[in-house]
């Protein structure tokens, strides 16, 4: 899974504290001058620097990383004033380097002889058995899994969809799908009752997109646990279909068991972004074929 980097920084902000306690975790904000080659810094001797490789193939990836490595372990040399200033005396055992992924053992070898290359320039921070390291998402299982307990934020403020983004959905093949799915499940509706309903379906739609690709980002464990309940509503759904005596019934019915699973399986989101998952998961079955109504008669 690729990572934007302000959301890995996020992602792995989050797995740091986990590890060292949020009170040992100093972040470095980066908005004036840099981040003098460290996100943040633990009270327990660790210097930590992020990086989301965005590039396809390994061997891309593995010279971002080195590269990473090379640049921001000179930052310490570089930055050594500012930074000696910062830490007031304390010395650092590891500077470590952490990403998503670390498929090259050749990124090791690199990173740890800068490494080298930094101790043996004896700045005032740098402790003698200072060793510079790579670590990825798998040196943090039992954080990982401390996360996915944790609640997300009551509200996730994510802008709402810009009237350009409903324009751009609204006239689509699959917009019209739900527009005639929507004509036959209420079939008393005049045309622009029909086309007002299709509008805030497309709306919830892009909303719910906007809110899985949020966890996709930022919370992947969270977001595969809703992705799979997703999923197997939806095989469900098109195994016995949907209940209820009417278009009305149905449509609630769906809705509600989007929202009973998701809270079931993924008790750590937010009762809000479990509304917003599933009335976009509702729309997105109206635009394709899980969810259909005949023809009234």
């Amino acid at each position: 899974m690729r990572f934007k980097p302000i959301h890995w920084q996020t992602y792995a902000l989050s797995l740091v504290q986990l590890l060292h306690g949020v009170t040992n975790v100093q972040r470095v904000p980066d908005k004036v001058q840099g981040d003098a080659g460290i996100e943040f810094f633990t009270t327990t001797n660790c210097m930590y620097q992020c990086y989301a490789p965005q590039d396809d193939t390994v061997a891309k990836a593995s010279d971002g990383m080195k590269t990473k490595a090379t640049t921001d372990l000179g930052k310490l040399q570089i930055n050594k004033k500012f930074l000696a200033e910062m830490f007031e005396g304390k010395k650092f055992e590891r500077w470590i380097l952490l990403c998503p992924f670390v498929d090259d053992k050749k990124v090791i070898n690199h990173t740890r002889a800068q490494g080298r290359k930094i101790a043996k320039l004896a700045l005032p921070f740098i402790a003698s058995n200072f060793e510079a390291l790579v670590h990825c998402q798998e040196d943090f299982k039992v954080q990982i899994e401390q996360l996915k307990a944790l609640p997300i934020a009551p509200h996730v403020d994510l802008p709402p969809p810009t009237p350009e983004m409903l324009a751009a959905h609204m006239g689509t093949p699959l917009s019209e799908t739900m527009r005639s799915k929507l004509g036959r499940a209420f079939p008393e509706s005049n045309e622009q009752q029909i086309l007002k309903r299709t509008e805030v379906h497309t709306l919830n739609h892009i909303k719910g997109n906007n809110m899985l690709d949020f966890l996709r980002q930022q919370h992947p464990m969270l977001w595969e646990r809703a992705i799979s309940t997703i999923s197997s509503e939806e095989e469900r759904l098109e195994a016995v279909g949907a209940s209820g005596a009417g278009p009305s019934d149905q449509l609630r019915s769906s809705l509600d068991r989007i929202e009973d699973g998701l809270k079931r399986d993924v008790p750590a989101l937010a009762s809000s972004t479990v509304n917003q998952i599933a009335n976009g998961t509702l729309a997105d079955w109206l635009m394709r074929c899980p969810l259909d109504f005949p023809e009234a008669r």
